[in-house]
């Protein structure tokens, strides 16, 4: 799971959006905010891509493993780029399919100041 982990966010600095996606299970929960999959999709793509560089940065991560195919992953991202910075408290619940873990929920909240 940590190396998938880390698979997506090289493709994320890497801003191979093919690679980013490949990430997530054709099962993923769009977000509500989204009203299907290719939305979020492309509002993605322009997300993770166009920038002079990407910097991510992952710590506090806890894996919790819910049965053999199933986990639940916490950690804080801190994301910076020529356009913008934050850092999110976020929740991945992944689903391990044909030997790959994949993203199938995401969930981010930004951290009180």
């Amino acid at each position: 799971m940590k190396a998938s982990l880390a698979s997506w966010k090289s493709a994320w600095e890497k801003q191979d959006a093919k690679a980013y996606f490949s990430h997530y299970s054709n099962h993923f929960t769009v977000p509500k905010s989204f009203p299907d999959l290719t939305t979020w999709k492309a509002a993605r793509t322009k997300a993770i891509t166009g920038k002079r560089y990407i910097r991510i940065t992952l710590s506090n991560i806890k894996i919790t493993l819910l049965d053999k195919t199933h986990a639940r992953i916490e950690f804080t991202q801190h994301y910076q780029s020529d356009q913008s910075n934050s850092s999110d408290l976020k929740l991945f619940l992944m689903e391990k399919t044909a030997g790959d873990w994949k993203i199938t929920r995401e969930m981010a909240a930004v951290p009180a100041k």
